[in-house]
């Protein structure tokens, strides 16, 4: 019998994430499995962990996605054969093995691996205790507190750095215009969107945007409403008003571009505040309120202010009033985008003040709010809490894309002692 403490889907997620279960697995098929990395737990809708590293037979390992079930059938019963989410799916755990094939909407085969019968012979206890994550280590020593913060502040760096460069190449092969949309998008793309924004950004024209919300004049706002919605594909889903659709219909001839289908955006338990076309009319009071190339002067002249700007005017620049926003996205934003951005702009621009006013500005801003991958990386650096300062927390999450997800523990540093 499988011990008790396995009575539903979410009793099998939790051991697949601790992997209380061997090294050694054989699926189906009678292929060999290493589990390298189980992947990152998914709250959205599709598979239930992202990123899995698997190896087959002893070949290099895969990065893929996973789906758990209690029974095989439930994939073509849950309908994920005909779902594109499920299209990176590279394993099917499940606790009994009925019989059911697991496809993608492709037609590859997907393999699966059953655990009621590895799991039958473990001790309940195994499983009630197991903990979370890859690498929770409380034995170890992690070296002093003020090391650590040395440690996460050279690794928020190193982030920031890489960043910086992404945009650097950026503003070589684009027009300013492009890549300072392309640069707000990505502000409210942070988390599910990123890849429906950065869509977006394909489909607009920046200069042809930036003329057609001057000649709008008073009626900039309601154009850039339109024109964001229109080309996302998002007029139906944000119940726009008949003035909108109306200049939509005016505007959307504009574009080279086909409008993005409604389908490409994420909504699953999205707070209304992020919701794409909320996020999107954002973004259309701040190109109504500055233009894209008076967007990004400005931006520039927040930096260059002596002394320099309050960390609240820089928040306010993406939270406009009246609309639903938020402090904490708003400065992930900055840490995230907007500073790299000006600091590979500077470079562009031979602006050696503006790049260490960025620099400057990214060492000393607080940090955002906390989420399930921040929180994880804390307990993995055995902190109490999540650090207050935008380049710790940004230190951490380096640590998790470069180690923790590829498990590179020889070379991690919080490896210490």
């Amino acid at each position: 019998m499988v011990a008790d403490p396995i009575a539903t889907e979410r009793d099998l997620w939790r051991i697949w994430e601790s992997q209380a279960i061997p090294a050694s697995l054989t699926t189906r098929d009678g292929r060999s499995l290493r589990v390298l990395f189980p992947g990152v737990p998914n709250t959205a809708p599709g598979p239930d962990f992202k990123g899995a590293l698997l190896a087959f037979d002893g070949r290099p390992a895969i990065r893929g996605d996973v789906e758990v079930h209690l029974q095989a059938s439930s994939w073509e019963g849950h309908g994920h054969h005909l779902d594109r989410k499920y299209d990176n799916v590279a394993l099917h755990v499940v606790l009994f093995d009925d019989g059911g094939p697991a496809r993608t909407s492709t037609g590859a085969i997907i393999p699966v691996l059953a655990l009621g019968p590895i799991l039958a012979m473990h001790e309940p206890d195994a499983v009630r205790h197991a903990k979370p994550g890859p690498c929770y280590g409380p034995h170890r020593s992690h070296g002093s507190v003020q090391g650590l913060r040395e440690i996460l502040r050279r690794a928020g760096s190193q982030r920031f750095d890489e960043r910086s460069d992404l945009w650097e190449a950026e503003l070589a092969a684009r027009q300013i215009e492009d890549c300072v949309l392309l640069a707000l998008l990505r502000c409210i793309g942070l988390g599910r969107n990123q890849d429906a924004c950065a869509a977006l950004a394909q489909v607009l024209d920046g200069r042809t945007l930036d003329v057609v919300l001057y000649a709008a004049g008073t009626r900039a706002n309601v154009a850039a409403t339109a024109i964001l919605l229109g080309m996302g594909g998002l007029i139906e889903e944000a119940h726009a008003d008949e003035e909108v659709r109306e200049t939509w219909s005016g505007y959307k001839h504009y574009w080279a571009g086909r409008p993005l289908d409604a389908r490409q955006w994420q909504r699953f338990r999205l707070r209304p505040a992020n919701l794409p076309e909320n996020r999107l009319r954002i973004v259309a009071t701040i190109l109504a309120r500055h233009g894209l190339a008076g967007l990004l002067d400005y931006l520039v002249s927040l930096l260059g202010t002596n002394p320099p700007a309050a960390t609240s005017t820089l928040v306010a620049v993406l939270t406009p009033p009246g609309l639903l926003s938020g402090r904490a996205w708003a400065l992930e934003a900055w840490a995230n985008v907007l500073l790299p951005f000006l600091t590979a702009f500077g470079r562009h621009v031979a602006n050696d003040r503006l790049v260490a006013a960025a620099a400057q500005r990214y060492a000393a801003l607080p940090g955002g709010g906390s989420n399930s991958k921040l929180q994880r990386m804390t307990n993995i650096a055995g902190m109490a809490a999540p650090p207050h300062e935008a380049i710790e927390q940004q230190g951490l999450l380096h640590v998790w894309a470069r180690y923790c997800s590829l498990q590179n523990c020889g070379e991690c540093p919080l490896a210490i002692g």
